[in-house]
């Protein structure tokens, strides 16, 4: 389990299928999944062990701003290649090179050729702590989770698009986002 190593930093991870293989359906997951991030870790309990070791750091701000943008509406290959310009690398909580090695492997090994990723057509999700040696221990929490704090918003779209802006909005005002808190 998680607590074993702190080298090692165990984690679950799950293979979500997709309801489709298109970019509009990817975005919504990626929108989905970077809207409600902060509520997965504290819902995981995500162990420190694993927040300080590189294996499932936040997306860049950058790459935020990008994909929440309202006016943001790529196709597949600009989906891709803004992944691969603001965000080249395994190590995120919700990794995306699996999926998108299964949809354009050529774009992938050409901008990634030394990386090992097993292209499949699903998500690769990694953010919960595994805690397999414990007996009381159920993956069916964790796999809860997701659904209910991802799969649901990435397919509302209005909710998503409302969350989305707020989302912007409080990584551009961050002291006003921490006080609405406080006070909501």
């Amino acid at each position: 389990g998680t607590g074993m190593s702190i080298f090692n930093a165990f984690g679950t991870h799950f293979n979500p299928e997709l309801p489709s293989l298109n970019a509009a359906c990817l975005l919504s997951y990626i929108r989905a999944f970077i809207v409600q991030a902060d509520r997965l870790a504290e819902a995981h309990k995500v162990d420190a062990s694993r927040k300080i070791l590189p294996f499932i750091d936040p997306f860049p701000k950058d790459y935020i701003r990008e994909v929440l943008s309202p006016d943001y509406a790529p196709d597949l290959s600009q989906l891709i290649d803004d992944y691969l310009d603001l965000n080249a690398t395994r190590n995120r909580p919700l990794d995306m090179l699996p999926v998108f090695a299964h949809l354009a492997p050529e774009q992938i090994k050409q901008r990634l050729p030394k990386e090992k990723i097993s292209a499949r057509p699903t998500l690769h999700y990694r953010l919960p702590n595994c805690q397999i040696n414990e007996s009381s221990w159920s993956i069916t929490a964790e796999w809860n989770h997701w659904v209910r704090l991802v799969e649901r918003l990435s397919n509302d779209p209005e909710k998503l698009s409302k969350r989305s802006r707020l989302h912007l909005w409080e990584l551009e005002h961050p002291f006003r986002a921490r006080l609405r808190r406080l006070f909501t």
